[in-house]
């Protein structure tokens, strides 16, 4: 997992961190396309990997 700062537009390690939990909730988007035989779930936005 890369701990990604939106701010600075970087990637920081571990060490640089500060962890809190946060409730919050998570959610899939469908989208229909006509040519596929399944839907195809999307992950809501969230850390860019490298």
């Amino acid at each position: 997992m890369v701990n990604w700062d939106p701010a600075s537009q970087t990637a920081l390690s571990d060490e640089e961190v500060i962890f809190k939990e946060v409730d919050s909730k998570l959610y899939y988007v469908v989208i229909h396309l006509p040519m596929a035989a399944a839907a195809s779930p999307l992950p809501p936005p969230g850390p860019k990997p490298f």
